[in-house]
């Protein structure tokens, strides 16, 4: 937190639970206002679930606001209030996965591309309360996180060298993925691209 501009904010993924009964959330969190926000896609939110990341941020924030050089402009009112404790808003309005779905880590990944436009302050994020309805998420296909997701395989984790490639794997062994390794120099383009994602 202490390393955050003075207009900036924390966005963070976090995931809670176990194999198909877990789920995923996304919090904004804005240190200089003391506030923070949850954006979670169930329509009846597992609370219990996120408590331990709650109570993380809670005692971050407590050590953030007693450095006599961290960036504060909460007004006089909220600090009276609130005194050292960071204000986490649970039920923010956000865009709902069908019920039964398991789509929360899509929703997470399209909550965390548009909050970039909200990074500056809280009060930018509270007045564009209702930036969810234009996107149409409930309808939305999710393509560019499918084309990110895409892009971030085949460039960090099957290109022979990248960060994540495993040199043990069937993928670095077997001749019959070696143009899959080397994507770049033996594919052409239209035999990766992502026109049907």
């Amino acid at each position: 937190m202490k390393k955050i501009r003075r207009n900036g904010c924390i966005v963070a993924a976090y995931h809670f639970g176990q194999g198909l009964e877990g789920h995923w959330v996304a919090f904004i969190i804005y240190p200089q206002d003391g506030r923070a926000c949850v954006f979670d896609s169930l329509r009846m939110p597992n609370l219990k679930g996120y408590k331990a990341f709650e109570d993380c941020l809670r005692v971050a924030y407590k050590e953030y606001v007693k450095d006599p050089e961290c960036y504060d402009r909460r007004t006089e009112n909220f600090k009276a209030k609130h005194k050292n404790r960071i204000k986490i808003r649970r039920n923010f309005p956000c865009a709902k996965q069908p019920v039964g779905s398991q789509t929360c880590g899509f929703y997470v990944c399209e909550y965390l591309r548009e909050c970039k436009q909200y990074s500056s302050s809280w009060r930018v994020l509270k007045n564009g309360l209702n930036w969810w309805r234009d996107v149409q998420s409930t309808q939305h296909s999710f393509k560019q996180t499918k084309a990110d997701i895409c892009k971030f395989v085949l460039d960090k984790c099957v290109l022979e060298g990248s960060t994540f490639f495993n040199e043990n794997s069937q993928l670095a062994i077997l001749p019959k993925y070696e143009r899959l390794r080397k994507w770049p120099t033996m594919m052409r383009p239209q035999d990766y691209s992502l026109g049907h994602v």
